[in-house]
C-alpha cells in the first residue's frame, strides 16, 4: 500500500534533482552554448546557478520527507547519481531536448513536492 507514496517521493526528488543539476549545468558558459546559440549575460548565469542550488535543496527535502533522515540521504545520493547520468548522456547528443526536459521538470517537481507536503 505504501509503494505509490514511495514512488511519488522518488519521482519528485528525481525531477527536482534533474532540474537543479540542469540549472547548474546551463549556468556554465560551455554548456549554455550547447543548448542555446544566443549569448547570455552573467546575470542570467547567476539566476541559473541560484535556482539550481535551490532545486537541489528541494530535492533533498523531498527525499528526507519521504523516507526519513537516514534512508532519505542515501536515496537522495542515488537519485543525484541517476540525474547526473541522465544529464551526461543526454546533453551531448540532444541538447535542445535536454533543455526542454529540464524546463518541464521544474514545474512538475515543484507541484509534486507541494502535493507531498500538503497530503
Amino acid at each position: 500500500m505504501s509503494f505509490p507514496i514511495a514512488a511519488s517521493g522518488g519521482i519528485t526528488s528525481l525531477l527536482l534533482c534533474f532540474a537543479g543539476l540542469s540549472g547548474l549545468c546551463i549556468s556554465m558558459e560551455r554548456h549554455r552554448r550547447q543548448v542555446s546559440k544566443r549569448d547570455r549575460s552573467n546575470r542570467i548565469s547567476t539566476l541559473y546557478r541560484c535556482s539550481g542550488w535551490l532545486l537541489l535543496s528541494l530535492s533533498f527535502v523531498a527525499s528526507v520527507l519521504e523516507w526519513g533522515t537516514s534512508v532519505g540521504i542515501v536515496m537522495w545520493l542515488g537519485i543525484f547519481s541517476l540525474s547526473t547520468a541522465i544529464i551526461v548522456v543526454s546533453l551531448p547528443y540532444a541538447p535542445r531536448v535536454f533543455a526542454a526536459c529540464a524546463m518541464l521538470a521544474v514545474p512538475a517537481g515543484v507541484f509534486m513536492i507541494a502535493a507531498q507536503v500538503w497530503r
